[in-house]
């Protein structure tokens, strides 16, 4: 699950890049394409969520394990929901090197509390 986060937070971070550059020089439009094919080829939100639910299981039992899922599905559903429609805001009020280097740095702090915070559930050899 980290080795994700941390393709989520180098696709937010390289998209806040190329979007500053454009700023001050003019760049083909498929350079915007760059950041996000690891992240495409690499499974995407497919593995995060499968990463997700097998560190849930490993982590409870059959009774518990509904109620650990519910809210992760519940918190991913108001995350994607939610952050698309304050971007939009944040896009209105600023520009668009704002809101990738916002998405950029929110990656970078959740990528940092799972190093940090999630234990390991399987015993390192």
């Amino acid at each position: 699950m980290l080795s994700k986060k941390k393709r989520f937070s180098f696709t937010c971070v390289i998209a806040a890049i190329v979007c500053a550059v454009t700023r001050y020089y003019p760049v083909n439009p498929w350079y915007y394409i760059l950041p996000v094919l690891p992240h495409s080829i690499l499974g995407g939100n497919c593995v995060f969520s499968v990463a997700a639910f097998c560190y849930i299981s490993d982590i409870t039992d059959t009774k518990t394990r509904p109620y650990r899922m519910i809210p992760f599905e519940v918190f991913l559903a108001l995350n994607l929901n939610s952050g698309s429609f304050l971007s939009s805001s944040v896009y209105a009020a600023t520009n668009a090197t704002t809101t990738f280097a916002v998405s950029g740095v929110l990656m970078v702090l959740v990528t940092s509390y799972i190093a940090i915070a999630v234990p390991e559930n399987l015993p390192m050899k």
